[in-house]
């Protein structure tokens, strides 16, 4: 019966250690989550001249950096929600060059007009994938964004990225 009870408890020590060792392999050797924004500002006529800032919010692996943008929009719809329509963009995919790397993201964004040529738009946005500094960086936030017909326009991210 001890030899048993002296088994078991082996058996639940191994485990135990199995559990821990591997979820801390999942995490892999030296992730890091940091507190980021990133903004940018332009004009619509004039999408190269289009410039972004990342900037830190919380400690962690990653460094600020500047960037460039180019974009693709996608497709989009129109949907109507209590009386007030929506024009909804849920595929852009913004590809930032920075000094220190390459940032791609997905976004998904809806945008309700504010009048008087104003468009406010809420977003959800995803890493997809980087190089140099954001080559194994993972994860995403929301954002903001404003628009006129005039043409220029600012928008505002904030989240979590995990550095490997």
């Amino acid at each position: 019966m001890e030899v048993r009870m002296a088994l078991s408890k082996a058996v639940l020590v191994a485990l135990a250690a199995a559990v821990t060792i591997t979820a801390a392999a999942g995490a892999g050797p030296g992730a890091t989550r940091q507190r980021v924004a990133i903004a940018g500002h332009g004009v619509a006529a004039n999408p190269k001249a289009a410039r972004w800032t990342l900037t830190l919010l919380g400690a962690g692996a990653l460094e600020a950096d500047t960037m460039t943008e180019t974009s693709a929009l996608g497709g989009s719809r129109e949907v109507m929600r209590d009386g007030t329509e929506f024009t909804i963009y849920p595929g852009i995919v913004e590809t930032l060059t920075g000094k220190l790397g390459t940032l791609v993201i997905r976004n998904h964004i809806e945008y309700a007009e504010a009048g008087h040529g104003y468009h406010v738009g809420f977003m959800t946005w995803k890493v997809v994938r980087g190089t140099g500094q954001y080559a194994h960086v993972t994860g995403g936030g929301r954002g903001g964004t404003v628009w006129l017909d005039s043409g220029p326009w600012t928008s505002n991210r904030e989240g979590l990225l995990t550095s490997r």
